[in-house]
Order: C-alpha cells, then sequence, then structure tokens
C-alpha cells in the first residue's frame, strides 16, 4: 500500500436510492463505509467528492492502526448525512497496537442521527477477542477532528464517546452545535484521554 496519507477526501450525500454495490477509490489510506461502500482512499490530487445516499449504515474511518507501518489519513470532508437505527454514526476507529499511522484534519458537517446506538463515537482500544493486542495502546495520532451540527437521538445513554489511546491522547476535538438527546431527556458525554473544545449548543455537555 502506498506509503503517502490520503488526501482532501469529501463525502456528501446524494439522492440515490439502491445502490449497494461497492465503490472503490484509488489512494493511499483506507475509507470504509457502507451503502454504498468505500474502500481506498483520495489521490493526492484535491478535491475528490464521493456520494453517499442520504440515509447510510455507518460512516467509519477505520479501522486503522492494525500495522506498525502504515500511511496516515488527513483532510476528510464527511458532510450532510442521516444515520437511523445503526450500531455506529460518524466513528473513528484504530486498533490498540503499536502504529506510526494518525488521523488529522476531518470535518463532520450536517449530520443526523436517528435512533443510533453510538452517534459519536472514536474507539482507539479496538481489540476484538482481545486477541492481538490485550494490554497494548493505539500508536494512532488523532487530532484536529471537528463535529458541526450534529443533531437527533441516541439508542443510548452515552451519545458523545471519545475513547482514546493512553499513549498518544486524541487532541484539538472540537464540537461545535452539536444536540444529540436520548429517550426525550439528556444523553451523556464520555471522554478518556481525550482533549479539545466546544461551542455553541453542545448537548450532551462536552466533557473535553
Amino acid at each position: 500500500m502506498p506509503s503517502a496519507p490520503a488526501q482532501s477526501l469529501q463525502v456528501h450525500s446524494h439522492p440515490r436510492c439502491g445502490d449497494r454495490a461497492p465503490h472503490k477509490l484509488q489512494g493511499s489510506a483506507r475509507w470504509t463505509g457502507q451503502t454504498p461502500r468505500f474502500e481506498g482512499a483520495a489521490p493526492s490530487t484535491p478535491p475528490t467528492v464521493v456520494g453517499l445516499h442520504r440515509l447510510v449504515l455507518q460512516l467509519n474511518i477505520g479501522s486503522l492502526g492494525s500495522n506498525l507501518q502504515e500511511p496516515g489519513v488527513k483532510n476528510v470532508t464527511v458532510k450532510t448525512v442521516t444515520l437511523s437505527g445503526t450500531q455506529n454514526g460518524l466513528r473513528i476507529k484504530t486498533w490498540a497496537m503499536p502504529s506510526n499511522g494518525f488521523v488529522t484534519g476531518v470535518l463532520f458537517q450536517h449530520a443526523v442521527m436517528v435512533n443510533v446506538q453510538n452517534p459519536i463515537i472514536i474507539d482507539q482500544n479496538y481489540c476484538p477477542n482481545r486477541a492481538k493486542c490485550p494490554g497494548q495502546a493505539s500508536g494512532v495520532r488523532i487530532s484536529d477532528v471537528t463535529y458541526q451540527d450534529v443533531h437527533g437521538t441516541s439508542a443510548t445513554e452515552v451519545a458523545v464517546n471519545f475513547d482514546c489511546s493512553k499513549k498518544y491522547p486524541c487532541s484539538r476535538i472540537i464540537l461545535e452545535d452539536v444536540n444529540l438527546s436520548y429517550k426525550d431527556r439528556p444523553a451523556t458525554a464520555s471522554c478518556v484521554n481525550a482533549g479539545g473544545s466546544s461551542s455553541g449548543l453542545v448537548e450532551p455537555k462536552a466533557c473535553l
């Protein structure tokens, strides 16, 4: 896989239905989305614009960090999407393993959540069955991630969950105008090894 980072990958919705075929982009880092699915990343010449359905199953940057030598992901924009009844909403996921990878310059903008279990989540402790990485910490550095105009309902009480690496904490995470509720009452937020700021109306109250 090429070593250069992904450049200026933009994802936004288009009103198309029924397209469930995989879509691939030539590039350097991995982008995975479903309905439609995207694998690959933007080429080095920006911008690259990719269309998603108005309704998608999840938006996932990852899994990253399964290899020590791995290209980074940078300058990703995801905008104007609706997620309904999904397990995850806007997710960044990395293995809890040593890696020189990184994620930086990500913007999630204008997203609607409808009964989503994990509307906003960064999971840097991914280790299925604890097979390869018990007791390890993710080496992927996550910084400059912005969530802007994200609103709707969470299927779980914790609507915002930043579970970052104990070795390389997430930095400069920004919440702007985020309003998520749980069963007609305020949801909660959880932050572990995460730093950043919030502005505008932010519910649940930011824990950064």
